[in-house]
This record gives structure tokens, sequence and C-alpha cells, in this order.
């Protein structure tokens, strides 16, 4: 009997254009260990490390919290980082006031309100074009 043979799909072979984000210029200076401006071509930017950025919501609600606890939390989180003046007065105060309810709120203001440590301040978009 004839053993059958399959036969071998066809690639078909598409010519591919060389493009690139890095001029002769930028990989001379790259070689010469000179290019101080490389991010620029690769996309990265300047970020600082210790900035508050936002909220997340999603990452409580993955770890299970209930929803009128986030939305106090959130309440909570735009009270301390976005009323002006000293965190730990503004959270001590928001603490006192009783307008927060869940123990998680709660918890979320004493750990501002009894640190000892500094806090970094969170910065709205807006404000950065104000300043700048």
């Amino acid at each position: 009997m004839k053993k059958q043979t399959r036969k071998k799909p066809v690639r078909k072979v598409q010519k591919v254009e060389v493009h690139s984000l890095f001029t002769d210029y930028d990989i001379h200076l790259f070689r010469e260990g000179k290019h101080f401006n490389l991010y620029e071509r690769l996309g990265s930017h300047v970020i600082e490390r210790d900035e508050i950025v936002g909220f997340n919501a999603i990452g409580l609600r993955r770890r299970g919290f209930s929803r009128p606890a986030i939305a106090e939390l959130k309440q909570a989180f735009h009270t301390v980082y976005f009323t002006p003046g000293n965190i730990r007065v503004i959270a001590a105060e928001a603490l006192t006031d009783g307008t927060f309810a869940t123990p998680e709120a709660k918890r979320f203001l004493e750990f501002f309100s009894e640190g000892k440590r500094s806090f970094a301040r969170a910065r709205r978009a807006g404000m950065e074009e104000a300043e700048g």
C-alpha cells in the first residue's frame, strides 16, 4: 500500500519595509554612549515615583469591598487629598464630624490622622496647568 504524504502549506512571504524611529544620528550617539534623550525615541517618560494618581475602585471591588464602602472610601479619599490644608487635621475632623459611617472609611481616615510620617499630596490634571 502506498503511503499518503501531506502537502506542506505554502507560506506567503511578504516584503517587510524597514521602519525605525531612530535616525542615523541617534544610532551614532547611542554607540558613543552620548544619546541623552533616548527616552524620547523609545516613548518612555519621566514620572514621579511617589505621585498619587487616583482612587482604585476596581482593585477594591476585586478585593470584595461592598459598593457602599467603596463609595464612602472614594468620598474620604477626595476629602483628604483635595481639601486644602493639613492632611492629618482634615482626616481627624472628618472622623469626628460623623460624615463617614463605614469601618473601611473610618480606618482610612485613622491612618492619616494618626500617621507619624508625611504624606504625598494628590494632583489634579487641571492644577498642573494652572501652576505651570
